[in-house]
């Protein structure tokens, strides 16, 4: 779901208050979803999950809902574990796994879309432990009088086999399906 941001007013000094333009905007993250394509809040572990190494394609949306422009906006794209950044706008920090996309100024009613593309990590970075990996992907928009939002959307990994040793080197196990 989409998250909304509102500015506020602020008291003043020996009575009343004063409150800027009101800066108001809706941020939405939605990740595609591998079956059909059609983007989504969220792919939980009854939906299709991804594999590794399968790009996950994301959109993010911030439109301006208030009265006056939006200036200096900053978002910020935090990728969780076991995603790596493969394109989109921005600039992408590999140190700390997110990317950063300015906009200069957004008009009252309009929309920005913009698509980022991730790749799961290879199948033998996967927890072994695990058949099914669920994380978090989660962007923040903030603008310039301090105004902020964010919004998520989480992301489901299956790894195709399970191995263990046997005897005669690893035995490959096929993948349990899983109820909920």
């Amino acid at each position: 779901d989409a998250s909304t941001a509102v500015s506020q007013c602020q008291t003043i000094y020996g009575g009343g208050e004063v409150c800027p333009p009101a800066a108001k905007f809706t941020l939405d993250k939605k990740v595609q979803n591998p079956q059909n394509g059609t983007y989504v809040d969220s792919i939980s572990m009854s939906d299709p999950k991804y594999k590794a190494t399968q790009n996950v394609t994301f959109q993010i949306t911030i439109q301006n809902t208030g009265t006056t422009n939006l200036e200096n906006i900053e978002l910020t794209d935090q990728f969780p574990q076991y995603l790596t950044f493969i394109s989109g706008p921005g600039s992408f920090n590999k140190t700390n796994n997110s990317l950063t996309i300015k906009i200069a100024k957004l008009e009252p009613t309009k929309s920005q879309t913009f698509t980022v593309i991730t790749q799961v990590v290879a199948e033998n970075t996967l927890p072994q432990d695990k058949n099914v990996i669920c994380v978090v992907n989660e962007v923040r928009a903030t603008e310039s009088r301090a105004t902020n939002a964010k919004d998520s959307t989480q992301v489901c990994i299956e790894r195709t086999t399970t191995t263990t040793t046997g005897k005669g080197g690893p035995v490959v196990y096929p993948t349990t399906k899983i109820t909920k």
